[in-house]
């Protein structure tokens, strides 16, 4: 018996020992599972770090998927800092912005967009919007108008007041209708735009800068544009009279709806050199006349040709001038109209119908080509509308007949632009132009 027990109570010490044993194994693999577990999280962790500061948000939201990934205010406040720096000067477009709002949204990332510097850069970005050095203000692409875009924003997430942003504004036209001299044609078109910008989103200008801003533009409009170097088209009619290049060229502008008093011409020039069509239009030769939009001018070239004399230089003038002054008033050329943005984008969504609907009638639009075949439908489209706006001004009666929705779209977009626009007047202007070509001695 006593035996029994002694072999009993070795056997249970040994249990003992055994239960201890494994308990002390069970907890140092607890400990390796939460060190691993620890080292998981923090890699993490670190890689949800790495993609949110390098704005790769495909990658932090697979990190943010997985179960075991615990969100810490660390992480908020890194997703604030990187809020604060796309917002800011060195940050990104608004659609980068509002997918980043978006991916904090979705993981209940409480990010903080009234912050002052956020608030600050929101203003300075706005002022940014408002300068003529900004994208808004150049040739851009009518689906697109960041301006717009950021007034939106600012209003759906409340960081800027609708008296923050009017005040912005105000202050912008009032900078520039202070000035004593008379405004360039680019700073009317700017202040015209904030005033558009400000009624499209029914911001309130003040009536006082309404009235000067009335005031400057009929300062500017009563400025005729410049005509420069036609002297190599000086000329006699037949009783020996010497007829000036420019006189020629001042006849020739009367065909257009506005004259020489066309906001968004203020130069016409001739300069003795060839220049050569650019090679995204994939059309060897070169161009008899350019449209310049930031300087608002028409520069006619030398022609190469030994053949085109000056008779027929003088003779498609009106050809040349009217194309050019077509690219002046396109719809795209949001700055170079006194439109409203919503008009231009209507007139313009009109004009990709009328495309649609009708075969072009200009061999020189159909001759453009590009490997790119949106560059090349965008060239197209912006030559064609120049084509037919020429076409509309010099020979109505063709149009009507051969292009009669190309015709219509014209005549509305030019009653639209210039509201005393009469095409019977222009065609009388036109019969004007042919007896001074008849009147002309080319020998």
């Amino acid at each position: 018996m006593e035996k029994f027990e002694k072999k009993l109570k070795i056997g249970i010490e040994r249990m003992g020992e055994k239960k201890i044993e494994e308990e002390r194994e069970g907890e140092g693999k607890d400990k390796k599972t939460e060190r691993k577990t620890g080292q998981q999280n923090e890699k993490l962790r670190q890689d949800l770090i790495k993609h949110i500061e390098g704005f790769d948000l495909e990658k932090a939201q697979n990190v943010l998927n997985k179960k075991e990934f615990i969100i810490d205010e660390d992480i908020v406040n890194i997703c604030q800092k990187k809020m604060e720096f796309i917002i800011g000067p060195k940050g990104c477009g608004i659609d980068g912005i509002e997918d980043f709002i978006s991916f904090c949204k979705k993981n209940s990332l409480e990010i903080n967009l009234s912050t002052e510097k956020i608030v600050a850069d929101c203003k300075n970005m706005l002022k940014y919007y408002l300068s003529p050095e900004a994208g808004c203000w150049q040739h851009f692409s009518w689906e697109e108008f960041s301006l717009d875009q950021f007034i939106s924003f600012f209003r759906e997430y409340k960081i800027l007041s609708n008296e923050q942003i009017i005040a912005v504004m105000r202050k912008k036209l009032e900078n520039d209708l202070s000035k004593e001299k008379p405004l360039s044609s680019q700073e009317i078109n700017k202040c015209r735009k904030i005033i558009f910008i400000a009624q499209e989103n029914n911001l309130k200008i003040q009536d006082s800068l309404l009235e000067k801003f009335n005031e400057k533009e009929k300062e500017q409009k009563e400025s005729p544009a410049e005509i420069i170097g036609f002297e190599r088209f000086d000329t006699f009619d037949i009783s020996g009279k010497k007829i000036q290049g420019r006189e020629i060229l001042e006849k020739a502008a009367k065909i257009l709806p506005a004259g020489l008093y066309c906001a968004n011409i203020e130069k016409i020039e001739y300069e003795d050199r060839i220049d050569q069509m650019p090679d995204e239009y994939g059309i060897k030769g070169n161009s008899t006349a350019l449209y310049n939009t930031s300087e608002k001018s028409i520069t006619f070239f030398l022609s190469p040709d030994p053949n085109y004399e000056k008779q027929d230089y003088i003779k498609n003038f009106p050809d040349h001038l009217t194309h050019e002054f077509g690219h002046s008033i396109d719809p795209r050329e949001i700055e170079q109209n006194d439109l409203s943005l919503s008009e231009c984008k209507e007139m313009l969504k009109q004009w990709i119908m009328v495309r649609k609907e009708e075969p072009p009638f200009s061999d020189y639009v159909e001759k453009i080509n590009n490997e790119n075949k949106w560059t090349e439908d965008s060239l197209k489209s912006k030559e064609d509308f120049a084509e037919s706006m020429s076409f509309t001004l010099v020979n109505p009666l063709y149009m009507k007949i051969f292009a009669p929705k190309r015709y219509k779209f014209c005549v509305s977009w030019l009653k639209k632009r210039f509201p005393k626009f009469d095409i019977k007047k222009t065609a009388a202007k036109n019969e004007e132009y042919c007896r001074l070509l008849d009147s002309l001695n080319f020998n």
